[in-house]
């Protein structure tokens, strides 16, 4: 089918167009907020096994790592999310 193949979406953002030349995506500043949100995420999930798996919650480490998470969640995670989002939708 032709519009299989000017619009088939490959791993890596790299898009097909009609003439089978394959460009890649540009990365910009709202793409690098959202993965700085993921990043931020992913180490507030490792935060949360650690509490969770091998660290009393209510000594003084599991303490400490308890605040750390809902930092990186608080700041890190939902600020560079809608940073990232809002970004996207009101281009400046």
């Amino acid at each position: 089918f032709a519009l299989d193949k000017a619009w088939s979406f490959l791993p890596g953002s790299v898009l097909t167009n009609i003439t089978g030349h394959a460009c890649r995506m540009p990365v910009g500043r709202s793409i690098r907020h959202v993965c700085a949100a993921l990043a931020h995420l992913a180490a507030a999930a490792v935060c949360g096994i650690l509490l969770v798996v091998s660290v009393d919650p209510l000594g003084d480490y599991g303490s400490r790592l308890a605040v750390a998470r809902g930092l990186v969640l608080l700041i890190g995670w939902t600020s560079n999310f809608i940073v990232g989002i809002s970004s996207r939708m009101l281009p400046v």
